[in-house]
């Protein structure tokens, strides 16, 4: 019998979200072998190259998923998935992006490499893993745990929970009577249209291609959407999903577009710093309060609090859709929630496997240093033009919804700086001042 053979004999089942990445690679719909990447900068003097290679392989020794393998036999539809004893990383020199694999063997060199890669340089550590084994909390988790690691705290004396385990746990939950399906409207075909934005092509012009714009956000951006949250009560997450439903709803025309919240997946303490692909798209209920009569900012905030708290505890009972459906409109927000003298500070979470249209990803650092970025199919917008407006709307809504969260939905003007002189030069040709 081959190893291959073997492997797949004596193999775990696929979790219901690693099903669908891999369903989805099968058929041409995702990019292979795509790959979740967290960068980090030192914030003191780097470890030296061995002394991080020990503490990565002492991570990768005790989580399964950072050294899974997937192999299926040709009569397989889904492959099963391992964890070798063995495994062992090697540091890159440099902090580049990582070279693509193929879907059966993601990212995986040889067969002693881990799921996990890392380089590192002077200024800082790049951590990708395969989005088969990881999701955004997973790389905040992994950097917590090396940070601590490195200090000194190895943390071994409890054993940590496995995804296997939690992969199997999530097959029991949709498997009992209630589980939960999406609701007519919050899902879009992949075959296209599109709905009518401005950023958007009208139908689907090629195979999807993920892409990423970053908002430009002023520096201060973090401390104002902390204190105005502080203030009403609610959390970055809350009023951060009030202003995005509220521009996509703006920019449809009035028309209530599908948001879905990436739900984190780890509900419980026992799951707080649990690794693994946990994190999925969930509908977030905002019809009715974007549809109130003069509704405010602040008070779609509060609402989207609501929602949030509903759409974490479907996460585990929500079935996935079908392979020609995806959830188009999305958000998701990352919290680092580190302290600022930890020995690495992320600065950079990019995930994968869910195709979206339109994802709004924000990251806030420690102390509050916040992050967005338009994650976008780049087959189904415009041009890059398309995207950078609409980040730039999106950072222009945002500044005007902390000057005023009591605004109502259609007040704050969404024209940003270079839009206006877009407008009011490129167009209209530059003013010339009347002679005296």
């Amino acid at each position: 019998m081959s190893a291959t053979s073997e492997t797949a004999l004596h193999g775990f089942r696929l979790s219901p979200v690693q099903q669908r990445v891999w369903t989805l690679t099968d058929a041409g719909r995702l990019p292979a072998a795509q790959r979740v990447v967290a960068r980090f900068a030192w914030t003191a003097a780097p470890p030296s190259r061995a002394a991080l290679e020990a503490a990565l392989n002492a991570l990768i020794g005790r989580h399964e998923i950072l050294r899974a393998r997937f192999a299926r036999l040709p009569e397989m539809r889904l492959p099963l998935q391992t964890a070798p004893d063995g495994a062992r990383l090697r540091l890159d020199g440099a902090c580049a992006p990582d070279v693509p694999g193929t879907p059966d063997t993601p990212d995986m060199p040889d067969a002693g490499a881990p799921a996990l890669h890392a380089a590192m340089d002077a200024t800082g550590l790049v951590l990708s893993l395969p989005a088969l084994c990881a999701d955004g909390p997973t790389m905040l988790h992994l950097g917590a745990a090396l940070a601590a690691r490195l200090a000194g705290d190895d943390a071994d004396g409890q054993a940590p929970l496995q995804f296997f385990d939690l992969a199997q746990w999530q097959h029991d939950l949709l498997a009992e009577e209630g589980a939960w399906r999406w609701p007519d409207g919050a899902l879009q075909s992949a075959h296209g249209p599109w709905p009518a934005l401005p950023a958007l092509r009208s139908a689907r012009a090629a195979a999807y291609r993920p892409a990423r714009h970053a908002c430009a956000l002023p520096a201060d951006t973090g401390a104002r959407v902390g204190a105005l949250c502080a203030r009403l009560g609610v959390t970055p997450a809350d009023l951060l999903c009030a202003v995005w439903a509220v521009l996509l709803h703006r920019l449809s025309g009035g028309d209530t577009l599908p948001v879905a919240i990436v739900a984190d997946g780890r509900p419980f303490d026992e799951l707080a710093t649990a690794l693994g692909p946990l994190a999925a798209p969930v509908p977030l209920s905002l019809s009715a309060a974007l549809g109130a009569p003069d509704g405010t900012f602040a008070g779609l905030a509060k609402a989207a609090a609501d929602a949030r708290a509903t759409a974490a505890d479907l996460r585990h009972h929500l079935v996935p859709p079908d392979e020609a459906r995806f959830a188009p409109f999305q958000i998701e927000v990352l919290d680092a929630g580190r302290a600022d003298d930890a020995l690495l500070r992320v600065v950079d979470v990019a995930t994968a496997g869910e195709p979206a249209l339109l994802k709004l990803s924000v990251l806030v650092g420690p102390g509050g240093a916040l992050r967005a970025d338009i994650d976008h199919d780049a087959g189904a917008v415009r041009d890059g033009g398309a995207i950078a407006r609409l980040a730039e709307q999106f950072a222009t809504l945002l500044d005007a919804v902390l000057a005023n969260p009591d605004a109502t939905f259609d007040e704050p003007d969404l024209l940003g700086a270079a839009e206006r002189r877009l407008v009011t030069e490129d167009f209209q040709g530059p003013q010339v001042k009347p002679a005296r």
